[in-house]
């Protein structure tokens, strides 16, 4: 029977056929029943609602817990960025100073045309091949230690003095000194057979290659004068890093004697270093080849570049200039790294007189400052008064010649010479 068929009539007559259901409690017992799970359910109802009451407090706490959370690193970040913003500041505010103060001293070496000069990665060598890697991965390190500074080498009193800003000064061009590379005795058990000098010598020539036909003519240590039957002399027409010698048919260079071949190597060595040729080629009659002392038959040898550096040599009243490499001089750092180029100058500065070899640095001179930029370096001096003497003159020409030589093996431009107590200043075209 559905829902809607229900009347009044039947629902009374469906409860009239139920059966009656009698309770055997009294009245006073129901009305304690009645009353006893009346208590129950208020006691019931009070207990939930205190059962509730901390749920949103603790949620209210856990909210705020994980807001503090978020908040605190975010506010730590903060500050530290802040302090960090404040510390690059500060910083680059020392930064500008300083550089400020830099350029304020370089502006006192600049040329006429206000162009500053900083100092340089003198890194490379002049020429790099094969054989010279080591040459140039040793000179790359000193890119790192001599970018972008100027070094003084004044004592800390001296450094201090203020430097008084003068007019620009005129700079001289300084022609560097044409060599001859010889064989001479020296009276040291360590070299029996003598050493390979360099001697200034005034040569006319037109070309590099004339220049070193002559220059080996001159310092033929052979006795029957071999390099005279040199017919040409031709250099690497691109990078000029190595020289071709082509020899006449009725040469007598197989017939080299020990000490010969010796010595004509070592002329090979100290001669072609100051051009940065690293390799000599050798022909006879436009044919490769050539028939070499005790050493054989070769077609090329091998020149070492890597030097640091030149000392004064004087004998029978003559002024020669000796590698560091030829007399076992220090060239390494005792860290193992190449002598930068202001290392290499102040270990020559400071040569004590001691060995049968001096400083080429004269007495009344004391280099105090370098400067470099890119490609360019400046040696500055001071001297005790102005060069006069014809003795002065000389042991300044041995100077400037070691200064020159010194910078060969790197990779300069241009070397400058000043004297900070005169003011003069020389300049040099190493190209």
């Amino acid at each position: 029977m559905s829902k809607n068929k229900w009347n009044e009539k039947d629902i009374e007559k469906t409860l009239s056929n139920l059966p009656s259901v009698k309770d055997k409690q009294s009245k006073d017992e129901l009305f304690q029943a009645i009353e006893k799970r009346s208590e129950e359910v208020s006691l019931s109802r009070a207990a939930n609602k205190r059962k509730k009451s901390w749920l949103f407090p603790a949620l209210g706490s856990v909210a705020a817990i994980f807001i503090i959370l978020l908040v605190i690193p975010s506010f730590i970040n903060n500050n530290s960025q802040m302090s960090m913003d404040e510390a690059n500041d500060s910083a680059e505010n020392m930064e500008s100073s300083s550089a400020d103060n830099a350029e304020n001293k370089v502006s006192l070496y600049s040329d006429d045309s206000g162009n500053e000069t900083q100092e340089s990665s003198i890194g490379t060598e002049s020429q790099s091949s094969p054989r010279n890697d080591e040459n140039a991965s040793s000179n790359n390190n000193e890119a790192t230690q001599e970018n972008n500074s100027s070094v003084d080498v004044r004592s800390e009193s001296n450094s201090s003095e203020s430097i008084q800003e003068e007019e620009p000064v005129q700079i001289e061009d300084l022609t560097p000194s044409e060599f001859i590379a010889q064989i001479i005795p020296v009276e040291e058990s360590d070299f029996p057979d003598g050493i390979a000098v360099l001697h200034p010598t005034e040569i006319d020539h037109t070309s590099t290659e004339e220049l070193l036909a002559t220059s080996l003519k001159a310092s033929d240590p052979t006795i029957r004068s071999e390099m005279e039957n040199i017919t040409e002399v031709s250099l690497d027409e691109q990078l000029q890093d190595s020289v071709h010698l082509n020899f006449q048919e009725d040469h007598n260079l197989e017939s080299l004697t020990s000490s010969e071949h010796q010595g004509l190597g070592l002329i090979f060595q100290e001669l072609f270093t100051i051009y940065g040729i690293d390799e000599v080629e050798l022909s006879v009659e436009g044919e490769p080849g050539i028939m070499f002392g005790q050493q054989g038959e070769v077609e090329s040898l091998p020149i070492d570049l890597f030097n640091r550096g030149y000392y004064s040599y004087e004998k029978d009243g003559e002024v020669y200039l000796v590698s560091a490499r030829i007399v076992g001089e220090q060239m390494r750092s005792d860290s193992g790294n190449a002598l930068t180029y202001r290392e290499t100058v102040e270990r020559m500065a400071a040569m004590p007189d001691e060995h049968f070899y001096t400083s080429p640095v004269p007495d009344f001179v004391e280099v105090v400052n370098f400067r470099f930029d890119d490609k360019f370096v400046e040696v500055i001096y001071e001297t005790e008064g102005p060069e006069t003497e014809e003795s002065q003159l000389d042991e300044m020409s041995t100077f400037y010649d070691s200064l020159i030589l010194t910078a060969e093996p790197f990779s300069l431009d241009t070397l400058q010479i000043t004297n900070e107590t005169t003011g003069e200043t020389k300049e040099v075209d190493l190209n």
